[in-house]
């Protein structure tokens, strides 16, 4: 039926002549706003003024993507049945975001002639943003399948916006050279071994709070390389690594099921004199921390490895770590003796060797800190209790591998904006080196959205109206 459809309206129309028509088709209402993500709508496709009409054909425009509209449905409108039976076809094209729609009469229809409503469109807002409804290739036929002259008038939906704030430095370059011409190129000269802050002020000029961030693409020149920086972001072009080794110390002494020897904080050197010692399967000893890493602006952890210096009966006693934050009770692996008497470094065995497996949060430098372990006696098949021998730790320590270098953090941080609100974001870091050496084109653009990013995580997001786009220099000592 829709081929039928096309066809009376395409490929079998005859041009009509004559004066220009006082027939309307416009989007009803024009102008739509005050709505918040999650929130349902409908503009209705209008005629006024028609002669005569049989058959209709629409296509209206709306926000691609699925990033801020969803069609949840396409309704024919009473003006066309008012003439007799139709025949009503609708498409949807999310991803271009259009949708097509028409009718026509199926005998005796007659045609139709005044005004009313063509089709509904129902929407869902899906997030922040703002965009036009555009009527385009638009027909109209009269019985005898003849074109109807008839002009359009579009609508606009205006939800949650937000737009950056024109930066306070000229954003153009000064004619003529000179004294101006030095003073510009001194505001944008960078050098190489300096940190590079880029900076961005956003408004939000809707009506809801939302949440923002900047984005800042700088490409150079000659070579084409294209950096992308967002709002909170730190970037160093040389990624190199480091090891920091965190031994215990602290102590709390919280369970009291292992004997302690020598002094607090008892695990925090080897052969010290001071360690823990437990005889029984099922006992808990006390609650031991370790010291703290302070991490650069560039620095990620990678990995963060868990040794201790154990002696046991490796074939009968496994010494099982457990977490006492950042979160409770994740076990960690088994710690084991080589053999009874001697003290060996070990790692856990059976479920692996980096901590941040099992505790992700560990990967991070308030989740690193407030990592404390207890340990487990495991050895329920001795008999009698007390058999296998004692479990005996020396020595606890964190082997941490840290990334220096790269983008951190790898997401750019989002910041809340009340409505009416401006705010000067934290700028992005860039940490340049001698290879970053030339001329860079930046643009700074606006990125917003209405849920928060934080526990709704979503690509869905909107773009400001405005960009700016500079050039700036990176330049070596004494240039």
């Amino acid at each position: 039926m829709w081929l039928t459809l096309i066809a009376l309206l395409v490929g079998f129309s005859i041009p009509s002549f004559g004066f220009a028509s006082s027939t309307v088709i416009f989007v009803d209402p024009p102008f739509i706003t005050g709505l918040l993500p999650g929130d349902a709508f409908a503009v209705d496709i209008y005629i006024t003024g028609a002669v005569n009409v049989h058959a209709w054909e629409v296509k209206l425009g709306y926000a691609p993507y699925m990033n801020l509209l969803s069609v949840t449905d396409i309704i024919e409108g009473p003006f066309l049945m008012g003439g007799g039976p139709t025949d009503f076809e609708k498409f949807n094209d999310p991803f271009f975001g259009y949708a097509h729609f028409g009718a026509t009469g199926l005998p005796p229809h007659g045609g139709v002639g005044g005004g009313g409503i063509l089709a509904s469109v129902v929407f869902m807002v899906l997030e922040a943003g703002e965009c036009e409804f555009t009527l385009y290739e638009t027909k109209l036929l009269n019985i005898d399948q003849a074109k109807l002259d008839h002009s359009t008038e579009d609508g606009y939906y205006l939800g949650l916006t937000a737009d950056l704030v024109p930066p306070d430095w000229p954003t153009e370059r000064p004619i003529g050279g000179g004294h101006a011409q030095r003073e510009w190129k001194e505001l944008f000269k960078q050098r190489w071994g300096t940190a590079y802050e880029m900076p961005a002020e956003v408004v939000n000029t809707g009506y809801a709070p939302l949440w923002c961030r900047a984005s800042f693409t700088s490409v150079n020149e000659i070579t084409g390389e294209t950096v992308v920086l967002y709002t909170g972001q730190n970037y160093l072009p040389t990624e190199t690594y480091r090891t920091e080794v965190l031994y215990v110390n602290e102590y709390d002494p919280f369970f009291e099921e292992w004997a302690l020897f020598g002094s607090s904080p008892y695990l925090d050197a080897p052969d010290d004199g001071s360690y823990t010692e437990g005889y029984y399967d099922g006992t808990l000893s006390d609650w031991f921390g370790f010291e703290d890493v302070t991490l650069g602006p560039v620095d990620t952890i990678t990995n963060v490895k868990l040794e201790g210096y154990c002696r046991a009966d490796s074939s009968d006693v496994d010494i099982d770590v457990y977490t006492w934050g950042p979160v409770p009770f994740a076990w960690l692996g088994s710690l084991y003796g080589a053999n009874p008497t001697t003290f060996t470094w070990v790692s856990p065995r059976w479920i692996g060797t980096d901590v941040s497996d099992e505790v992700p949060l560990t990967l991070t430098e308030a989740g690193l800190n407030d990592l404390g372990v207890v340990l487990y006696y495991y050895a329920p098949w001795e008999d009698p209790p007390g058999s296998e021998g004692p479990a005996t730790v020396d020595c606890l320590k964190l082997i941490v591998t840290i990334r220096t270098g790269g983008v951190v953090p790898p997401e750019g941080d989002w910041w809340l904006v009340e409505p009416g609100e401006t705010l000067a974001l934290p700028p992005a870091t860039w940490y340049l080196e001698k290879q970053n050496t030339g001329k860079w084109y930046t643009t700074i653009a606006m990125e917003y959205r209405y849920y928060d990013p934080y526990t709704v995580p979503s690509i869905l997001y909107a773009e400001g109206d405005t960009t700016f786009t500079y050039e700036w220099w990176c330049v070596g000592e004494g240039l």
